[in-house]
């Protein structure tokens, strides 16, 4: 959202977040709660956008334990 490369971080735990700044042009470290200020909803208006990360081994166990009960 502000013309310049998106943000890569590694995670402690080995994992990596992938972000760009918010419409509101600050870099909030990859948060993902809404920015208070609008009033629209939705992935963009965020304090920054994040791209997805692949789920966990433990969450897709419980995500196919949970569709089989």
């Amino acid at each position: 959202m502000d013309g310049k490369p998106l943000k890569f971080h590694l995670e402690s735990a080995g994992g990596f977040k992938l972000y760009s700044v918010g419409e509101d042009g600050n870099d909030d470290g990859g948060d993902v709660s809404r920015d208070p200020d609008s009033t629209r909803y939705g992935l963009w208006y965020r304090k920054d956008v994040v791209w997805p990360a692949p789920a966990t081994a433990e969450v897709e166990a419980w995500r196919s334990n949970s569709v089989e009960e």
